[in-house]
C-alpha cells in the first residue's frame, strides 16, 4: 500500500530497489483492521481511509478487480503481461508468445509455445 501511494503504481521493479525511507515512513503510520461487512465469500470488498490534514478520505469496492462480476479488460492483462514479459523477452517475442496464449483454445498442440517460454 505504502508504495502505491508513493509511487502510484506498484510492479516488479518496485520490489528490485532496496528500501527507500520515504515509502517505508509511510508504511510506519499505516495501520488495518478487516472489514466487518466484507461480504466474504460471495463477494471480496475493500475500504481504505486516509487520514490527511484535510480530513479523512474514504474509497470503497464492493467487489476487487479481476471478480466475475468486476473483470479486467483484455487489454488491461494484455499489458501487464508485456510489462513482465518485456523484462525477459524481445519485444517481437513478447507477441509471439501473447498470440500463442490467446491462440491455446484452439491450438493442437503447445510445443511451439513451450518452446518460446523455454529459449
Amino acid at each position: 500500500m505504502a508504495l502505491m501511494l508513493v509511487d502510484g503504481r506498484v510492479d516488479l521493479a518496485s520490489f528490485e530497489r532496496a528500501p527507500r525511507r520515504d515509502v517505508i515512513a509511510v508504511a510506519e503510520r499505516m495501520t488495518w483492521q478487516p472489514m466487518k461487512d466484507h461480504g466474504f465469500p460471495q463477494r471480496f470488498a475493500a475500504r481504505i481511509e486516509v487520514e490527511t490534514i484535510e480530513g479523512t478520505r474514504t474509497a470503497e469496492v464492493a467487489q476487487v478487480l479481476g471478480a466475475p462480476d468486476r473483470q479486467v479488460t483484455r487489454d488491461r492483462v494484455l499489458d501487464k503481461f508485456s510489462a513482465n514479459a518485456d523484462r525477459r523477452y524481445e519485444p517481437a517475442k513478447v507477441e509471439a508468445i501473447a498470440s500463442a496464449i490467446l491462440g491455446i483454445g484452439t491450438a493442437s498442440d503447445v510445443r511451439a509455445l513451450t518452446a518460446m517460454l523455454g529459449a
